[in-house]
């Protein structure tokens, strides 16, 4: 039994706990198939829209914990003023020892038109998959725990430094989705002084009037004789019908590679599967609060400081500049950690990014990376539920 909006939300809380609360067990099996992945129910009782964030509660991206607040209250604000009925699935992937989001998490005492579920994955089960010993949250695996058990007829995966206008949230209320569509719109990038409001309204002002960089359609990346897709920071807006991330089983999960540029493939392999890009544009916004170096970008190194303060006559000599490239080139955090990752910057690593691309496009079938279990699907996971929805399903 879920909470009923209008209960004050410490009081929410603890009843959540209490009634809510579902075991976590990895012995049993759900056994379910790509035909039967899917839960049927009535549109009626279904939410139009599931927002699907993955984070955890250790500070990995600065400031977080207020990045994450920010953005439940968000997206709160803005289904609750459109009234679109909406449920916001936040998946706590492998959580620190009493540091749960749920605790963490100042939750709105009234909700009407969204249901918000959290759903843990616990440490001992990200133990179990590749590159866990090197990467707290796998993020695209954490994703994909929330679109598996998502209800909303249409998916949004996102992040939480992310912020809608109010002109996209309430186009979105419209309910004018086409199922057959893949949207897709460019982010604009603004500065963290942005989580330093309170107010919903002052917050996107501030966003609208400090826009740094718009990711555009241009940079994408451009393969021959293949579409021309909008794949540049794919992986913060890409809204499809559920089914059609069915059909796909989700966004590519972290096995051979980290998730970097996997966002840009998903965009593909919708493709071939039959999504239809659409784009979406101004006033029709996302914002991104700068979050500092991630963890692909190189960073430079302390010895390539030093080195540019060789003086410029010594710099120019071919044997110190060789020297310097060699052992003070910029490494990203991956690379520091030795997590394999698709770089684009060179020439293998695009090499692969565009077999991966040319196999899921031009093989017939191969537009699904992930198998019948992506999502963690044969887990039942703790799930603890906020707001008016029942959860209810037909299998």
């Amino acid at each position: 039994m879920p909470i009923r909006g209008g209960a004050a939300a410490s009081q929410a809380k603890g009843e959540a706990r209490q009634l809510l609360k579902r075991t976590e067990t990895d012995e049993t099996s759900r056994k379910d198939c790509p035909t039967q992945a899917s839960i049927r129910m009535g549109n009626s009782e279904r939410p139009y829209l599931s927002v699907v964030v993955a984070s955890r509660n250790d500070g990995y991206t600065g400031n977080m914990l207020r990045r994450l607040q920010v953005f439940v209250e968000s997206v709160v604000a803005q289904v609750e003023r459109f009234r679109l009925s909406s449920e916001l699935i936040l998946v706590d992937w492998n959580p620190p020892p009493d540091k749960e989001l749920w605790e963490a998490i100042r939750w709105p005492a009234t909700l009407r038109a969204c249901t918000i579920r959290v759903i843990t994955v616990p440490p001992r089960l990200h133990d179990q998959f590749p590159l866990a010993s090197s990467l707290p949250i796998l993020v695209h695996r954490a994703r994909n725990v929330g679109i598996r058990r998502a209800r909303g007829l249409f998916v949004l995966p996102t992040s939480q430094d992310i912020l809608l206008s109010d002109e996209i949230a309430e186009w979105i209320g419209r309910r004018e989705l086409d199922p057959s569509k893949m949207y897709r719109v460019a982010r604009r990038d603004v500065p963290e002084n942005a989580l330093d409001y309170d107010s919903h309204e002052e917050r996107l002002a501030y966003c609208r009037e400090h826009v740094r960089v718009v990711h555009e359609r241009i940079p994408s990346h451009r393969i021959s004789r293949l579409p021309d897709l909008f794949t540049n920071a794919a992986g913060d807006f890409t809204m499809l019908s559920r089914d059609m991330y069915f059909n796909l089983r989700g966004i590519p999960e972290e096995r051979e590679f980290h998730s970097m540029h996997f966002d840009s493939i998903f965009c593909f392999m919708a493709h071939a599967a039959g999504a239809l890009e659409h784009e979406l544009m101004d006033p029709l916004r996302i914002y991104h609060v700068d979050h500092g170096t991630p963890s692909w970008r190189p960073a430079t190194s302390w010895l390539a400081r030093v080195a540019a303060r060789v003086p410029p006559s010594l710099r120019r000599s071919r044997r110190v500049s060789s020297l310097l490239k060699r052992i003070a080139r910029p490494r990203s955090m991956m690379d520091r950690q030795h997590v394999p990752h698709l770089d684009c910057s060179t020439k293998a690593g695009r090499a692969q990014y565009e077999a991966l691309i040319r196999r899921v496009v031009l093989k017939p079938e191969a537009f699904r990376y992930n198998d019948v279990d992506w999502g963690m699907g044969k887990y039942s996971l703790e799930e603890r539920v906020l707001g008016p929805a029942p959860l209810k399903a037909i299998p």
